[in-house]
């Protein structure tokens, strides 16, 4: 792990948005904001389109190449257009009573990589100048799993520790806030309640294998867990602000993190740094290209734009 560097290669300042994500031929890649999503082939810009509905946060490709998965909605490559999709008020609205449903509001979501289920974080905000819990006494947040055409509620409880980090594995879902809650698909079972975070995560991240999970916290800490055991393997202050974007590389063998101090920093799954550059703005998003020689990094600021750093030795 000696020795690697991170160079600037260039940058796209029409590619707005706070989350990036490359397609599995490594040919596409596209970003997203809660608005819009831009499509580049052979970064060059193929199609920018304005979402029917807000945007979520993060987004992939499937593992055919064919959509892009923003979540909730999904955007077809060769149609150069939206695919309907069920609404996600009715995904957010699983098991409620229609008054209550109408106050729950969805604010983050993740897709499993094959586009087979969705995870959604949905909070309840009653109707202006009506108290706080108005129409609905539950808990005021939940998070509700869309596995094929199964709805399950995964979890509900206080917004007050929101738990808007999520991730949807091949057989699993993580869900963030202090404490991270992992349930099994699709049936939504416990699997682990994972150590607390000082802050509340604002991402996380599965490797490709699906061997081990990486969280990036509001106060910069990065931890990572086996698995398989759920043992915490590593700790780390990787930032001195918020640590946003995170990505493995293929093969699992480096971690990126992205800050709000505006730098991208290279890690050993142990937590040693082996390599950093500054950037003009903060990190909020990044992605490793399939073949790992190039990291794509989002910003966020006022000249927001995506930049392409080459990995080196």
């Amino acid at each position: 792990m000696t020795g690697a560097r991170l160079t600037r290669e260039r940058e796209w300042r029409e590619a707005t948005g706070a989350r990036v994500a490359y397609a599995p031929d490594g040919r596409a890649w596209a970003c997203s904001s809660a608005q819009q999503l831009h499509l580049y082939e052979d970064d060059v810009v193929v199609a920018s389109a304005g979402a029917p509905g807000q945007l979520l946060g993060e987004l992939s490709f499937d593992i055919d190449d064919n959509r892009v998965l923003v979540a909730p909605l999904v955007y077809g490559r060769a149609a150069r257009d939206w695919e309907p999709s069920p609404p996600v008020r009715d995904l957010v609205a699983a098991g409620l009573d229609p008054t209550a449903a109408e106050g729950f509001a969805a604010s983050a979501g993740a897709w499993a990589p094959d586009g087979s289920a969705l995870a959604v974080y949905a909070e309840y905000r009653p109707p202006r100048g009506l108290p706080a819990q108005a129409g609905w006494s539950g808990p005021p947040a939940r998070i509700v799993l869309r596995d094929g055409d199964r709805a399950t509620v995964l979890w509900e409880g206080d917004r007050s520790e929101p738990r808007g980090a999520l991730v949807v594995g091949r057989a699993l879902v993580a869900a963030g806030g202090r404490t991270i809650d992992v349930r099994g698909r699709p049936d939504g079972r416990p699997v682990a309640t994972l150590a607390a975070m000082p802050t509340v995560a604002r991402t996380l991240r599965l490797d490709a294998q699906g061997q081990r999970l990486a969280a990036g916290s509001a106060d910069g800490t990065v931890a990572i867990w086996d698995a398989q055991s759920w043992e915490e393997t590593a700790r780390w202050q990787a930032h001195p602000g918020e640590a946003a974007g995170l990505a493995w590389a293929p093969g699992g063998a480096t971690l990126a993190s992205g800050g709000q101090d505006g730098t991208v920093r290279l890690w050993s799954p142990a937590g040693e740094q082996v390599a950093e550059v500054a950037l003009d703005a903060p990190v909020t998003g990044l992605v490793f290209h399939p073949g790992g020689e190039r990291l794509l990094a989002a910003q966020d600021g006022p000249d927001d734009a995506i930049v392409a750093l080459a990995m080196g030795a």
